[in-house]
Parts: structure tokens; C-alpha cells; sequence
């Protein structure tokens, strides 16, 4: 049968504190408890977590015991199995005790000069104890610097690439890029051609304005037109004026012939 509270009553119960306020029930952990991870621990309770075993002293959780199965080196506890690296070997903690697994292959303190090694897409060797990468494996890409190993996909401008046995493939366009005549422009891109300037909106091209109604070429030819149509018309009207004034001279001199006494 549930119990039930009158408003601003507290109680205690374990290692919490309760109330009842306006309906709700709040709750606050003892001072003496332990609460770790979600977990609430009594004053002088032990637990095991991870390598560790705890004991709450008054609110704090206190620990002094590694758990046998497990292994300290230099102030870090590593679980059963655990492997770690430390200097130039392979340790594996094995029920408490460190073994020595293996020698690093990048440790070319203790390997002898001309050791190779191969590590991700490159081969290394040891030269007087410093390890040089010699060259990139076969089955790798090399890609504007970049290595890529054998069945890797990734996205390079609007293109899907995947290294194939060290060689380039393209298996396909991005959906979002737009391809216009074989040139291939990224979403959001803007580009001119023609007379038009356009924009890549999802994979798909559209004209977003008209940059002149000549191209720059027609407009070299239009004003070069123009000014030829100009001087023509302006020699034509000087040809014009020099026939007129030819004429009256003409005019003035025959009459000037017929009046002179001379040639009665």
C-alpha cells in the first residue's frame, strides 16, 4: 500500500532525502552517500569498477586496491586483454602480469638499418634509426597528394571516385552539380555563357539574367559598323559639296567666256 505525504513533509530513506512540494516529490543524496555514475553508495560501502575496487568514505568514493587481473604501468591500469603500446613494444595485459607481445614496426631504434615495414598505403624502411616512407603501395590511389586504399569511396568537386586496385574510377556526378556541355559546375555555382549568366540550383541549370544584347564581340563589330556607316556618310556629303562648288565655278566661268569682248 503506497504511502502518502502531506505537502512539505520530508523523510529519509537509503541515502536519500525526500520531500513533498506542491505534489511532486523531489529527492537530494545524503552528504555521507556516494553517488558515482548514477549509482548511490552507504558510508563505508565497496564496490568494483573497471581495475578498481572503491570504498565511499562520507560522500567520497576512495580507492587504494587495483584488482588483481589487472596491470599497472607507470601510474595507468590497463583491464584483462588490454593491449598498449609503450615505447618500442607490444604489451598485453594477461591476468595482472605484462607481456611482451611484439616489437613496435615503427620502432627503428631496435630494429637493424633496412628494415621495411608496410603501414596503410605506404612502405617504410629504417635508415640509421629513423623510419622513411619509400613509396605507396600498388593497390593504393594517390590522388593531388592524397592516398586512398584499395575499395575506398570518397567525393571530389561534383564527382564519386574509388580506388580499384590502385586505379582512379568515377562512378558517377553528384546529383546536385550540373553538367552543361560537358563542363560540370558545383550547386550554387554561377557561370556566363553567351549572353546569359546562370546558376546551378540542385543539378539544374537556370538563366538568372542576360549580361548585354551584344556579345562583347558583336559590340566591337556594331560600334566599328557604326563609325564606318559616319565617315561614309560624311564623305559622301563632302563629295557632294565639292561637286556642287565645281559646278558653280563652272557656271561663273562660262558666263565670264561669253561676255568678254575678245571672243565676239
Amino acid at each position: 500500500m503506497s504511502e502518502v505525504y502531506v505537502d512539505g513533509f520530508m523523510w529519509t530513506r537509503g541515502c536519500h532525502h525526500y520531500s513533498c512540494a506542491s505534489g511532486s516529490v523531489t529527492t537530494t543524496v545524503q552528504e555521507t552517500c556516494c553517488e558515482v555514475l548514477g549509482e548511490v553508495y552507504t558510508n563505508g560501502q565497496n564496490w568494483k569498477q573497471g581495475c578498481h575496487n572503491y570504498t565511499c568514505n562520507f560522500g567520497m568514493p576512495e580507492s587504494n586496491v587495483v584488482l588483481d587481473t589487472c596491470c599497472e604501468v607507470f601510474g595507468e591500469v590497463f583491464p584483462d586483454g588490454h593491449t598498449q603500446i609503450i615505447n618500442c613494444h607490444n604489451y598485453t595485459c594477461n591476468s595482472g602480469s605484462l607481456d611482451i607481445v611484439s616489437i613496435v614496426d615503427t620502432c627503428c631504434e631496435v630494429y637493424s638499418n633496412n628494415h621495411t615495414w608496410t603501414q596503410g598505403c605506404h612502405n617504410y624502411t629504417c635508415k640509421y634509426g629513423l623510419s622513411e616512407a619509400v613509396g605507396v603501395l600498388h593497390t593504393c590511389c594517390e590522388v593531388l597528394g592524397e592516398v586512398y586504399p584499395d575499395g575506398h569511396t570518397w567525393t571530389q568537386s561534383c564527382h564519386i571516385y574509388t580506388c580499384k586496385k590502385g586505379f582512379l574510377e568515377t562512378l558517377g556526378v553528384l546529383d546536385s552539380c550540373c553538367d552543361v556541355l560537358s563542363e560540370m559546375y558545383p550547386d550554387s555555382h554561377t557561370w556566363t555563357q553567351g549572353c546569359h549568366k546562370y546558376v546551378c540550383k540542385n543539378g539544374l541549370a537556370e538563366a538568372v539574367g542576360v549580361i548585354n544584347t551584344y556579345r562583347r564581340g558583336h559590340t566591337i563589330i556594331w560600334v566599328m559598323c557604326t563609325i564606318t556607316v559616319i565617315l561614309v556618310v560624311a564623305l559622301a556629303i563632302i563629295v557632294q559639296n565639292a561637286w556642287k562648288t565645281a559646278s558653280i565655278i563652272d557656271s561663273i566661268r562660262l558666263k565670264d567666256l561669253r561676255e568678254d569682248p575678245l571672243l565676239k
